[in-house]
């Protein structure tokens, strides 16, 4: 028996100098792949944008990572660009002991050519080893619109500009085009603002605001400001965008000589001294376009039942965030999904979850958030939901879908999220009161009410005799003090609503008249008349006969409640969308419903 306590000792003490010799060795294998992961030397290269105009600015960056010092990166030249070096930075750090390395070498390209170009091979010679950056791929197109207004052969450059362009020129309904708005100028301007750029048939986001750069339009360098919209065509056919407008403010040079009448010398130097520059405004107009957009097809069948009503049109996908700590069964657990889109995301209202039994989901707030990236719009759409499981268990509620348009295949797709995966534990919830009465029916027990023989009997003794009430004594057991002062607190009050009503029955006559016209409405452009016919009687600033377009800029302005005015303007959405959807939009009558109580709540 001691032996044998002896060998299981022995044993032990083995697989514990085995456990701590494993563990060592697996630490000193992990810091020599971490030094030599540290060590890795890398050279890369982007450029952005990744597809424009031959007169756009290209700003190609080699980067390099690793633990040499100083690198020079060799670009090969004849290539499809022109290579300007523009500068480098670096930045060094120490981890674990190791110094760290990272330079940049930033160069601006210039392309030579239309087409598909490649940005130039890049080498570097590190530690004896030749590291290389593969060439990138880049789109060029014609400048286009840009093209500078031209006075005839010998005439000079023209000094100040307005152009816009469309890309891409031909689309489907609800595809993303980029309306690129762009001021010209070999002037230093002291401001620039482009007035109202709304175009009926689209619905458009902004993309980036004022964005400034050099520019080369036929030979000549231009300084520029640009805005980028994204724009969505609500129906196909030829559609027009119209013409821009802005305001540029110039500086102008005036000789002011208050001696003219006084000039012995007629030195250009005092007259130079006397000059002021002043600021003078110039109108400037862009041209108009036309877009061709596309029908889109008949999704298919089996994706109908994933369709969101109106189809994104766009490159889609879906991922959903939430934790996943056990919860017990009646706590919540949020749960949020999100959509990131090319496409326009406004028509969309909600995703579906589907509850599974013991499951309920209750709808939260949802965020919008709009990124720019590499000059497109991407949109993304957060909706937030409260899970609450009432048994416990583990849930497994499936994912989201939607069906959407993707223009680069022609084709529908299916953009799915992952399902949500719950651990849920503590007692199932149940009603309390219908607990306890299906106990009570289980032991065969009846509940009872007090009747009149349970109460209690009236003390003997002679009874007094019964006065009736004066009025005094009535009145003044049911007025009390607090009710007085809450009846002379109605009647005030009372008065005052009369006087503001008749003070504000002027205002409310024409908006009670635009409310007639729209629920007569018997189709959408009598409800078209109706909303302008209210826009004109109560928001200010608005032309005769407004689009849709400035009556949103005006709800937007108007310093009303937010929630109410985007929600009047979500229905003037669903309005165009009506119109231009082709029975993908909702119903008349609903329509006037929800406008109506938008109105009354704006």
């Amino acid at each position: 028996m001691v032996a044998v306590k002896h060998q299981n000792r022995t044993n032990l003490i083995t697989a514990v100098l085995r456990m701590i010799l494993s563990a060592t060795l697996c630490s000193i294998f992990l810091v020599i792949s971490a030094g030599s992961t540290i060590a890795q030397n890398t050279l890369r290269s982007e450029i952005t944008p990744k597809s424009g105009h031959i007169d756009d600015l290209f700003i190609f960056t080699v980067t390099y990572e690793g633990q040499q010092e100083r690198i020079t990166p060799q670009i090969a030249a004849g290539g499809d660009f022109e290579v300007q070096l523009l500068g480098p930075k670096s930045s060094i750090s120490i981890i674990n002991g190791q110094v760290f390395v990272r330079q940049q070498f930033v160069y601006q390209l210039t392309p030579k050519r239309e087409g598909t170009l490649k940005t130039p091979e890049v080498q570097a010679l590190v530690a004896g080893q030749t590291l290389s950056a593969e060439p990138i791929a880049v789109t060029i197109k014609s400048a286009g619109s840009a093209q500078a207004p031209s006075g005839g052969q010998g005439a000079q450059p023209e000094q100040i500009f307005m152009r816009q362009s469309a890309e891409p020129g031909t689309a489907y309904v609800g595809q993303q085009i980029v309306n690129a708005i762009t001021v010209y100028t070999r002037i230093n301007l002291r401001g620039v603002r482009i007035d109202d750029d709304a175009a009926d048939g689209f619905w458009q986001e902004t993309i980036s605001d004022g964005n400034n750069a050099q520019r080369t339009v036929n030979g000549v360098e231009y300084g520029s400001a640009q805005i980028l919209r994204a724009i969505f065509a609500l129906k196909s056919g030829e559609l027009k965008i119209p013409s821009r407008e802005a305001l540029v403010q110039v500086p102008v040079t005036k000789k002011s000589d208050p001696f003219s009448s006084f000039d012995p010398f007629s030195d250009d130097f005092f007259q130079n001294f006397f000059q002021r520059t002043v600021i003078q405004e110039k109108k400037l107009t862009s041209n108009d376009l036309t877009v061709s957009i596309k029908p889109l097809p008949p999704m298919p069948p089996d994706l109908e039942r994933f369709s969101t009503g109106l189809p994104i049109v766009g490159d889609t996908n879906i991922a959903i965030e939430y934790s996943d700590s056990p919860i017990k069964a009646g706590e919540t657990k949020n749960v949020t999904i999100i959509i990131k889109s090319t496409g326009n995301l406004n028509p969309l209202k909600a995703l579906t979850l589907k509850a599974p039994q013991g499951v309920k989901i209750y709808d939260g707030q949802t965020k919008v958030k709009h990124d720019p990236s590499s000059g497109r719009l991407v949109t993304e759409k957060a909706f937030t939901y409260s899970i609450v499981p009432m048994q416990p268990g583990i849930i497994r509620i499936p994912g989201a879908s939607v069906a959407f348009f993707d223009p680069e295949t022609a084709s529908y797709k299916l953009a799915t999220s992952s399902d949500i995966s719950l651990v849920v534990s503590g007692a199932p919830v149940i009603n309390q009161v219908s607990d306890l009465t299906n106990s009570a029916k289980t032991q065969g027990v009846t509940p009872t009410t007090p009747s009149a023989s349970d109460a209690p009997s009236e003390p003997d003794g002679a009874r007094l005799p019964y006065l009736d009430k004066t009025i005094l004594e009535a009145l003044s057991e049911r007025v009390s003090l607090p009710l007085s002062l809450l009846v002379l607190a109605a009647s005030v009050l009372g008065v005052g609503i009369l006087w503001l009503w008749s003070k504000g029955s002027k205002s409310i006559a024409p908006r009670n008249k635009s409310t007639k016209l729209i629920l007569s409405a018997r189709d959408i452009d009598q409800l078209e008349s109706g909303i302008r016919s209210w826009a004109q009687s109560q928001l200010e600033g608005l032309r005769a006969n407004p689009t849709f377009d400035e009556i949103r800029s005006a709800i937007r302005n108007s310093g009303a409640d937010k929630s109410s005015a985007l929600s009047l303007v979500a229905i003037l959405d669903e309005i165009e969308i009506s119109r231009y959807g082709k029975g993908n939009g909702r119903d008349l009558a609903t329509l006037k419903k929800e406008l109506v109580e938008a109105l009354r709540r704006f």
